[in-house]
This record gives C-alpha cells, structure tokens and sequence, in this order.
C-alpha cells in the first residue's frame, strides 16, 4: 500500500508491448516557467524511460514542475547509445542522457535560471550522494531484500508471465528466479556493491535497512536546519530535490505501471516528518506517473538509431553535456 498524504495539503522492468497503450496529450494551457525567448520544440519533448526508474521519475518530475510539455517513449536500454542508460532527453535536434545533465540543460532556459538546478557546490554534491550511495540502498531494498521485492516488482513481473507458466514451472517463472535467470539480479547486485559499504552489504537486509534509515535521518536533519521547504533552503527545487523525491517515490509513492511501494512506512518508522511532508509538497508539485496519456502512442518513435543518437548529443562544454 502506497502512502497516505497527510490530511491538509504528496531500475524497473524494461517496457513491454504487451502493455496497454494510451494516445499522447494535448498540450493546452498554463505557459512553460522558461524564458520568453526559448521556443518548446513542436509536440513538445521527448523523455525515454523506463517505467519506475527513480531517474526518469526526477528528470520527469523536473519537466512537469516547470510546465515544459512533454511525453514519455518507453524504451528497452539496448534501443539507447552507449551508455545504454536512462533517461534521455530530446529537445528537438539535441539529445541529451542522464537526469542531472537533464535538468542541467533544461535550467539554462529556466525562467528563474541558470544556476537554480545546481545553486552551488553543496547543491551538486548532494545530488551525487542521493544517486549514488542513497540510490543503491533504495535498489537494494526493491530488489535484493525479498519482502520489498515481493512488495514492488513481483505483482508487474507476475503481470506479464502467464499463470499456467508460473504454475508448472515456479523454479524457473516465478518472479525472482525469473529475474535472476536472466541476469538482471545478478546486474543489480553488482552495481549495488560499488556503492554500498561491504560491511553494510554483509549484515543483509536488516543492516540495508537500518543504514537506509540512517541516510533519512541525515536528509531529515538537513531539511529543518534550512527552515525551508527544500533541503538547501533555497526558493525553488534545486536537481538534488527533485532526486529525493524520485527516491522517496519509490520507498513509499506510486509513479503507476503496478508497481507498488516498496517500504511504505519508512519515513514514519524513521520518524521524518519533514521529509514526509517534503514528499507530498512535490508530489503535489510535479506528479509523475507512467500509466497516463503523455506516453507516445505505440507504433510512433522519436529514437533515432544509436549512431544518429550520438551525432545529436551536446557539444563537450555545453551545459548537461557528457
């Protein structure tokens, strides 16, 4: 069960065909937060993704608060250029991988910017711990640990293997064999390792969780010292906000696609109830779900072949250039 907003006012499974298919959106009303000179390309953007990254979800939830029109193209990683991950952006002519280098690209045209995205060094270092260390337990606890995996992603996986299959041959199909049969787990785990202490690694999900919790209570405490409504205290979300409340959204939200919450009492547990109250302020904000009808209609494309993606990247010293 996700979590309850309070009284007064809130890497996923690749995309599948199978999946229902929702016609894009119409683009009306109020204007994008950009400056009056920049022209949205026509439609709008186009963000790729996979359905539940907490990335796609920060470089989502950016797009959505500043009113920028745009759709999601749901795609398998192997579609993308080196490095295969997302989100990637297209605006217009230019593309443009990696939920920082998003908003970092997309800040420059900001009616309130340049500089909000990443107002200062602190700003920027925070963002990296957040989708570094903090990202990996968050991994760690909707994959590796059983009960948040069973919470989160088993229901979708179980979705798109027929029951027959799961029935008869549950050692194979079933949800988490399924997933380290093909080498996703394995995928995972190894990723999970480069970030996360071994010592922490080592006491299992309990100690996962308990420095999971820890983590929180930093950014708890980070939160009220600022006396703001953003963990640096500044006017306006800064990249590393957006990527809390990414993270956050996978702990206790519900971006859609069936994909459940994967520790829904965590913050309470914790006892961050500003960064509960931080969470529903951006989910009221910048909501972002995959299941609605921003999605590019299915037989459409806007992902040119990997070379072509490359030839289209930003120049080395442009902002949100690799």
């Amino acid at each position: 069960m996700a979590a309850t907003a309070p009284e007064e006012g809130t890497d996923a499974l690749p995309y599948s065909d199978a999946d229902e298919n929702v016609p894009g959106r119409s683009y009306g009303a109020p204007p994008p937060l950009l400056k009056p000179s920049v022209a949205v390309p026509d439609g709008g953007a186009v963000l790729f993704v996979v359905p539940g990254s907490q990335f796609c979800i920060k470089a989502a939830a950016y797009l959505t608060r500043q009113r920028i029109p745009f759709r999601y193209q749901y795609v398998q990683p192997n579609e993308l250029a080196a490095p295969q991950q997302v989100p990637v952006l297209r605006w217009g002519d230019v593309m443009v991988p990696d939920s920082g280098r998003i908003i970092e690209y997309l800040d420059q045209f900001a009616e309130d910017g340049p500089g909000t995205a990443y107002p200062s060094a602190e700003a920027r270092e925070l963002d990296q711990l957040i989708g570094g260390e903090f990202n990996e337990l968050v991994q760690y606890v909707t994959w590796v640990d059983r009960d948040g995996f069973d919470r989160s992603m088993k229901p979708i996986i179980d979705k798109r293997v027929p029951c027959a299959l799961r029935m008869l041959c549950p050692c194979l199909c079933g949800a988490r064999p399924l997933v380290k049969n093909l080498g996703h787990m394995k995928r995972i785990e190894e990723r999970i390792a480069k970030k996360v202490p071994q010592e922490v690694l080592a006491g299992g999900p309990e100690a996962v969780r308990e420095s999971l919790r820890r983590h929180l209570v930093d950014l708890e405490s980070r939160l009220v010292s600022h006396r703001g409504e953003y963990l640096l205290g500044t006017a306006a979300p800064a990249a590393c906000d957006y990527a809390l409340y990414a993270m956050l959204d996978r702990l206790i939200g519900d971006s859609g696609y069936s994909i459940g919450a994967v520790v829904p009492q965590v913050l309470q547990d914790a006892h961050c109830e500003a960064l509960r109250q931080f969470y529903w302020r951006m989910k009221a904000a910048c909501p972002v779900r995959f299941e609605d009808e921003q999605r590019v209609p299915r037989g459409e494309s806007f992902l040119p072949p990997p070379g072509e993606q490359l030839s289209m990247r930003l120049p080395a010293g442009a902002a949100g250039a690799l």
